[in-house]
C-alpha cells in the first residue's frame, strides 16, 4: 500500500500469557548481547513461577515480565526478581520457512502494462505484455506471449532463474526486478525498473487452479484499472481509470456501477452470457481485445484491455468480496507496488512513477511502511492507530477520498487505487500479504492466581491477566492453565481435565451386574446406583459383565461396541457405554427356542431321538406326548445350554398316549 500518502507509526503489540514450564536452548545468535552492562548468555529457561530464568555472564537473574512484538522481534520487558533494574531484550527470533519452491510450480498466467519512468515522455515505452507461464519447482519454464507490444513468441529459462525465499520473496537475479507472492500462494505481482530503457512495468501474474465452473464468476466484484496510450502514441486524452462495483452472475449477466472514473459514470447493465468462463479458469467477454484471467482461490481477477482503435490500453485488478471482515483481517506484512501516470487530458512527463513497499499493519489501524524502491522519496513511514480501517464488507478507508481500497475474500490481496488532481497523478497499486513467519519462543508471563492448580469447579476469577476462559469439558478436577497467544492482544485460560466420565447403562429383558477396574462402577440392572464414575483422563479402564440366572450378556454397545468382558475402554473423552442382557430361553431343540414343553414337542415332528433342552429352574404348563416317536426331555442347563449339572422342575404333570418319552434331570408329576 502506498506509503506517501499514509503517515505511519508502528504499534508494539502487548502479550500477557503463561506456559507450562519448559526448558528451551537456542543458538548464541538468538540471545546474546549486552543488556543493562551484562551480557545475556545462549539459553534461558521457563520457570514455574510465572517468569524465565536468564543466564548473564557471572550471574543468573529469575525475571518477570512482559511480551511485545516488534516486527520480526519479540521482547520481554519488566523488572528482575530484586525489583531493581528493567532491561529489553530480544526473545525471538523470525524462521523464514513459509514458502518454499514448490509454491513456484504451476501454470502462471499474467498481464502488465508499461510507462515512461519519471520524467520520461518517449512514446516507445508505452506497452503491455499478457502472458502465460510454464513454471516449475526448480526455477525452471516457459512464458509464452499471448498479446503484447512488442515481440511475441515463447522463451524458456533454465533452473535457477526463478527463486523463492521463505518469506515469499520472489528473485529472477535482476535487482530491479520486485516480486512477492501473496498467503495463498496463488497471485504474484512483479514491478520492473529498467533505468537505460527509460521503461517502468507494473505486472500482475494469478496461478491457474483447477474445475473452474460457472459459479465462481457469481459474487460482488469491486475492480480498479489504470489507463494509458498505447505504444508510440501521446494522446493526453487516453490516460484515464475506473474504480467499479460489479454484481455478476453464473450465468454471465450483472451490472457494473462506477465508484469513481476519469471517463463516463453510471450502472451498465449486461445480460446472460456476456461473461463466460472455461474449466480451466479462461474467462471470456466475447471481445478479441480482452484478457482475463482468474487464480486458484477464485477471489482475484485480472483485465487487460487493449483498444487500438482509441490508443488506448488498461490494466484492471478485480477481488471478490467475502462473507465478512473484521480489523484482525488487515494486521500482517504487506507487500505493495504501484505504478503512476499523469491523469487524463494531461501529459507532464514528472507524474510518471512508482513505489514498491513493505508495509507492517496492525489491527488498530497503525503501522509502518518502508519503502524498497522508489521514483520518489524513500524511508520508512509511521503511522497511528486508526488511520487504516476496514468494514465489514471489506471496504477499506485511509480518511482520503481520494483513495480507493479493497480486500478479495481470502483477505490477502488488496488493491489501491489513488487519483490526485492537484498534482496531476493516478496511481494504481497491488498489495500481497505474507504468510506468517514468525515464530515466538514462549515465554512465562503473569497469570492469575489460578493459573496451575487443580480446580473443582471452572474458577470465575484470578485467571489470566487479559482475556477469557474457554468451554470446560469433562469433569473436575481440572488442571487450569493459562496461554499466551502469541502474536495477539489476549491471553486466554482453558482446562486440562484430570478426570473423564465413564457411564454404563443397562438394556435387554435379561439382568446381569457390571463392576469396574479400577473400581468405582457397580452397576445392577433395574438400578441407576452406581452405574457412572470419573477416572483419569488417558487411563484405562476394565468392565466386567456377569448375567444373573437364566440370562445371557448380549454385548456393549455406545461408547465401545463387542461381545468381550471384561474390556478395557481409554478415557480420552467422556464416555457412555450400554451393557445388554437377554433372558434365556426356557426351552430348545436344536437351535430353535420355545416357550413351552408343548411347543418344542410339536417341532420335534415323526422322527424319533429328537432332545428337547430344558433351563434350570421350574418350567409352568402340561406335555401330552401322542406321537409313536421316542423324545428325551434333558433339565438342567444354564443359561447358555452348554452344560446342564443341576435339575429342572417340570410342575404340571406329561400325559402319554403313545410313544416313549424319556427325562433326564427332571423331577416331574405322571398321569
Amino acid at each position: 500500500m502506498n506509503k506517501k500518502n499514509i503517515p505511519s507509526s508502528l504499534l508494539l503489540l502487548t502479550i500477557s500469557c503463561s506456559l507450562l514450564p519448559v526448558s528451551r536452548s537456542h543458538a548464541s545468535a538468538d540471545l546474546t548481547g549486552t543488556y543493562d552492562t551484562q551480557t545475556l548468555s545462549s539459553s534461558y529457561s521457563v520457570n514455574s513461577n510465572g517468569g524465565v530464568t536468564l543466564t548473564f555472564t557471572g550471574d543468573t537473574i529469575s525475571y518477570q515480565g512482559s511480551l511485545s512484538r516488534d516486527g520480526s522481534s519479540i521482547n520481554l520487558a519488566g523488572p528482575d526478581s530484586d525489583g531493581k533494574k528493567k532491561v529489553m531484550m530480544l526473545v525471538g527470533n523470525k524462521v523464514d520457512t513459509t514458502y518454499s519452491s514448490a509454491d513456484l510450480a504451476g501454470t502462471w498466467y499474467g498481464a502488465g502494462i508499461k510507462t515512461p519512468i519519471k520524467g520520461n515522455s518517449n512514446l516507445a515505452n508505452f506497452g503491455y505484455d499478457v502472458d502465460k507461464m510454464i513454471l516449475n519447482a526448480d526455477g525452471s519454464g516457459s512464458s509464452t506471449s499471448l498479446s503484447t507490444s512488442d515481440s511475441s513468441g515463447t522463451d524458456t529459462f533454465p533452473a535457477g532463474t526463478i527463486t523463492i525465499a521463505g518469506d515469499g520473496t520472489i528473485s529472477t537475479g535482476s535487482a530491479n526486478d520486485h516480486l512477492f507472492m501473496n498467503a495463498g500462494k496463488d497471485v504474484v505481482f512483479h514491478f520492473r525498473i529498467a533505468p537505460a530503457s527509460g521503461e517502468q512495468q507494473l505486472f500482475v501474474n494469478l496461478k491457474r487452479g483447477a474445475g473452474y465452473t460457472a459459479a465462481d464468476l457469481a459474487g460482488t466484484w469491486y475492480g480498479a484499472g489504470l489507463k494509458t496510450p498505447i505504444k508510440g502514441t501521446s494522446n493526453p486524452a487516453n490516460f484515464g481509470y475506473d474504480v467499479d462495483k460489479m454484481i455478476l452472475n453464473a450465468d454471465g449477466s450483472g451490472s457494473s456501477t462506477s465508484l469513481s472514473t476519469s471517463d463516463s459514470s453510471g450502472t451498465d447493465t449486461f445480460p446472460a452470457g456476456t461473461i463466460t468462463i472455461s474449466g480451466d479458469g479462461t474467462i471470456s467477454s466475447g471481445d478479441p481485445n480482452d484478457h482475463f484471467s482468474m487464480n486458484a482461490g477464485k477471489d482475484v481477477m485480472y483485465q487487460f484491455r487493449i483498444d487500438p482503435a482509441s490508443g488506448e490500453q488498461q490494466l484492471f485488478v478485480n477481488v471478490k468480496q467475502g462473507a465478512s471482515y473484521t480489523a484482525a483481517d488487515l494486521a500482517g506484512t504487506w507487500f505493495g507496488a504501484g505504478i503512476k501516470t499523469p491523469i487524463k487530458g494531461t501529459s507532464n512527463p514528472a507524474d510518471f512513477g512508482y513505489d514498491v513497499d513493505k508495509m507492517i499493519l496492525n489491527a488498530d489501524g497503525s503501522g509502518s511502511s518502508t519503502s524498497l524502491s522508489t521514483s520518489d522519496s524513500s524511508g520508512t513511514d509511521t503511522f497511528p492507530a486508526g488511520t487504516i480501517t476496514i468494514a465489514g464488507n471489506g471496504t477499506i478507508s485511509s480518511g482520503d477520498p481520494n483513495d480507493y481500497f479493497f480486500m478479495n475474500a481470502g483477505k490477502d490481496v488488496v488493491f489501491q487505487f489513488r487519483i490526485d488532481p492537484a498534482s496531476g497523478e493516478q496511481q494504481l497499486f497491488v498489495n500481497v500479504k505474507q504468510a506468517d513467519n514468525t515464530t515466538v519462543i514462549p515465554v512465562n508471563g503473569s497469570c492469575g492466581t489460578a493459573d496451575g492448580t487443580a480446580v473443582s469447579a471452572a474458577p470465575t476469577s484470578n485467571l489470566c491477566t487479559s482475556g477469557s476462559a474457554s468451554a470446560v469439558g469433562g469433569s473436575g478436577p481440572w488442571s487450569w492453565v493459562c496461554n499466551g497467544l502469541f502474536g495477539g492482544t489476549n491471553a486466554s485460560c482453558s482446562a486440562s481435565p484430570d478426570k473423564w466420565s465413564l457411564s454404563v447403562t443397562m438394556a435387554g429383558n435379561g439382568g446381569g451386574t457390571v463392576h469396574s477396574n479400577p473400581p468405582g462402577i457397580a452397576c445392577s440392572s433395574g438400578s441407576t446406583s452406581g452405574c457412572s464414575a470419573s477416572f483419569t483422563a488417558g487411563s484405562t479402564v476394565n468392565l466386567f459383565a456377569s448375567a444373573v440366572s437364566n440370562s445371557v450378556f448380549g454385548g456393549w454397545s455406545g461408547g465401545y461396541s463387542g461381545s468381550t468382558t471384561p474390556t478395557g475402554i481409554t478415557l480420552n473423552s467422556a464416555k457412555a457405554v450400554t451393557a445388554t442382557f437377554t433372558a434365556a430361553p426356557k426351552l430348545k431343540v436344536g437351535t430353535k427356542q420355545f416357550s413351552t414343553l408343548q411347543a418344542a414337542y410339536a417341532d420335534t415332528g415323526t422322527i424319533s431321538g429328537s432332545v428337547i433342552k430344558i433351563l434350570e429352574g421350574m418350567i409352568p404348563g402340561t406335555l401330552t406326548a401322542g406321537r409313536s416317536i421316542a423324545v428325551q426331555l434333558e433339565g438342567g442347563y444354564n443359561a447358555a445350554y452348554d452344560a446342564s449339572g443341576t435339575t429342572t422342575i417340570v410342575q404340571s404333570p406329561i400325559k402319554i398316549s403313545a410313544g416313549t418319552v424319556r427325562v433326564k434331570g427332571i423331577k416331574v408329576g405322571m398321569q
